[in-house]
């Protein structure tokens, strides 16, 4: 009898550790090359000559550097293979624009077995709006303008509006796909997750965040692990070559949260995942 429990037991342990690597699940690249840090540059300051007695009317029109996003760009190439714990490969399938996407997140342990669209509660209205110092309104009672909520919305809920202006946040049209073991559902189908469309070189217009953007490229979705309740993750749909906001050919675009609010200057490691299809 207790040989037959002890059989047992063995058998559910081996089948338990079999069961943990029968999925693949996103992972770290090889290598990061390339990284070169771009900033918008400040315009001259224009002048006025000014006449003692005279009232002057000046429009202006400014552009002012976000305190809430980091943006990164660039290419992936890769390879599928079929390999063993040390590394050494019995085949591989190289691809140089593959499928895919790419994930970044603030910490280097996530629970791919439980990734799935962030709660907007949670997530977007909670943990990043904490963390990007945009969770508290203005004198005004409006959140910031680059806020999370204002930057990633869902399809029922494209139209957001600040208390200032209405204005139109372009979500990501996207299939379901998988992350590991688990299924993402796409926009079309129920419990879709938060997102947004990031520009394209030919397709921005100044003051309309959708007007040229294509819903269909660009894309950016949020997850999170814990059941979309604990950590988030920033999610690229990879490109093939396709233009990008500088005119460039590249694979991903994307945005991730930062505070640079006040005297905040300090830095916040991302941690990059690449899942290959």
């Amino acid at each position: 009898m207790r040989s037959s429990i002890m059989k047992i037991s063995i058998y559910t342990m081996l089948l338990c550790i079999l069961m943990s690597f029968g999925f693949a699940i996103p992972t770290g690249p090889r290598s990061i090359t390339g990284e070169i840090d771009y900033r918008l540059l400040p315009y001259g300051a224009p002048s006025n000559d000014a006449i003692a007695g005279n009232i002057t009317e000046i429009n202006m029109n400014a552009w002012s550097v976000t305190r809430t996003w980091q943006g990164y760009f660039g290419n992936i190439t890769g390879t599928i293979v079929l390999g063993d714990q040390n590394n050494a490969t019995l085949y591989d399938w190289t691809n140089t624009n593959p499928n895919g996407r790419v994930y970044a997140a603030r910490v280097d342990s996530i629970d791919w077995t439980t990734i799935a669209c962030a709660d907007k509660a949670t997530i977007l209205d909670g943990t990043e709006a904490t963390f990007t110092l945009t969770a508290t309104p203005d004198r005004n009672g409006n959140i910031p303008i680059d806020s999370v909520n204002n930057t990633f919305t869902i399809s029922t809920d494209n139209m957001r509006t600040d208390g200032v202006t209405s204005r139109l946040v372009q979500h990501a049209v996207y299939d379901r796909f998988w992350v590991g073991p688990v299924q993402i559902n796409g926009t079309t189908e129920p419990n879709e997750c938060y997102s947004t469309v990031l520009h394209n070189a030919t397709g921005w217009v100044e003051g309309d965040q959708s007007a040229g953007n294509n819903p269909d490229h660009w894309r950016e979705v949020l997850l999170a692990d814990g059941s979309g309740l604990t950590n988030i993750v920033y999610t690229a749909i990879l490109e093939q070559d396709y233009v990008g906001f500088d005119g460039k050919a590249h694979d991903f675009e994307m945005l991730v949260g930062e505070n640079g609010h006040g005297t905040d200057v300090s830095t916040t490691p991302y941690f990059f995942y690449v899942e290959l299809e």
